[in-house]
């Protein structure tokens, strides 16, 4: 059970850095575009859920390896 709780996390852990990593491609579609304000906008919300997200994923696995320490001891 333990086991696919963490790929579980570690699966989201990849999507939220994918989509952080994948936001800074907007800045270049910006430039090829001329359509700045608008890629803006795309980039600023797709970083505003990556953070977001991280914010929450990090006490999930903070949890998740203070009850693993628990168990293991």
């Amino acid at each position: 059970m333990e086991s696919n709780q963490l790929y579980v996390i570690i699966f989201f852990f990849i999507i939220i850095n994918l989509i952080s990593t994948l936001s800074y491609s907007v800045k270049i579609v910006a430039i090829r575009t001329q359509k700045v304000s608008i890629t803006y906008s795309i980039f600023n919300i797709l970083v505003l859920f990556s953070r977001v997200s991280n914010g929450f994923l990090a006490p999930i696995l903070a949890n998740f390896i203070e009850k693993m320490l628990i168990n293991n001891t």
